[in-house]
């Protein structure tokens, strides 16, 4: 059951992923800056401003920002699945 609720999460959110020129705060701005200078070779261990969020997700979206190339529509989708 709780494969529903996760559906349901990313399902709320891709409509908003794919108006991301109305919606694109910092929620997404933040992890698509950290991916783009993990590529440029800045390997950060937390989250931008705090102590204890690691960067992990960052680090998978700087994967497919290397596979597919930058974009804002794929940092949103990283971090809607990710976050789900």
């Amino acid at each position: 059951m709780p494969w529903l609720f996760a559906v349901v999460s990313v399902l709320v959110r891709v409509p908003y992923v794919m108006r991301y020129d109305l919606y694109f705060g910092d929620d997404y701005a933040v992890p698509y800056l950290m991916a783009k200078r993990i590529l440029v070779g800045e390997f950060p261990t937390f989250f931008w401003g705090q102590n204890y969020q690691g960067a992990v997700n960052q680090y998978i979206t700087a994967l497919f920002f290397a596979i597919f190339g930058p974009s804002i529509a794929l940092a949103c989708l990283v971090t809607t699945w990710s976050g789900a």
